[in-house]
This record gives structure tokens, C-alpha cells and sequence, in this order.
């Protein structure tokens, strides 16, 4: 599992982190924490990518929904207060 950037950038807006999923046997579904961080800018949504590869064993698949793109929805009437 890799992210790469979009309109957000990593350290500034997320913290970056890549790594391995284990998936068991049968098992379909696993969920990732990602930090986001507030870097005081009023800016507009912002988005990522997170990349699913390298599948192993030989034979598995991933699905069409390896490469998922993440939206950061910036409150700005939060902000204000």
C-alpha cells in the first residue's frame, strides 16, 4: 500500500505511510488509519491517492478498486471560530 499525492501533499496535509495488508483466508476487506494533519491554511478540499500492488501469492487479485482516491473536506466555518 502506497499514497501518492494529489492536490494534498504528504507532511504537509497528511502523514505519509506505506506498508503491507495481510489478508487471511476468505478475507475481503481491510482498513488503513491515515493522520491528517492541519497545517493552519485556509484551502479549498484537498485529495490523495492510496495505491494497493505487488499482490501476493501468485494467483491473487486485486480488484478494480486498488487505486482509491481519498478527499480531505476542509470545515471552514469551523476554522473560524
Amino acid at each position: 500500500m502506497d499514497q501518492s499525492d494529489q492536490t494534498a501533499t504528504a507532511g504537509r496535509d497528511f502523514v505519509n505511510v506505506s506498508g503491507t495488508l495481510t489478508f487471511k483466508h476468505g478475507e475481503t476487506e481491510q482498513s488503513i488509519t491515515v493522520e491528517l494533519l492541519d497545517n493552519g491554511q485556509d484551502v479549498r478540499d484537498e485529495t490523495f491517492a492510496v495505491q494497493l500492488s505487488n499482490v501476493a501469492p501468485r494467483g491473487a487479485k486485486l480488484s478494480k478498486k486498488s487505486l482509491k482516491l481519498i478527499n480531505i473536506i476542509t470545515d471552514q466555518e469551523t476554522k473560524k471560530k
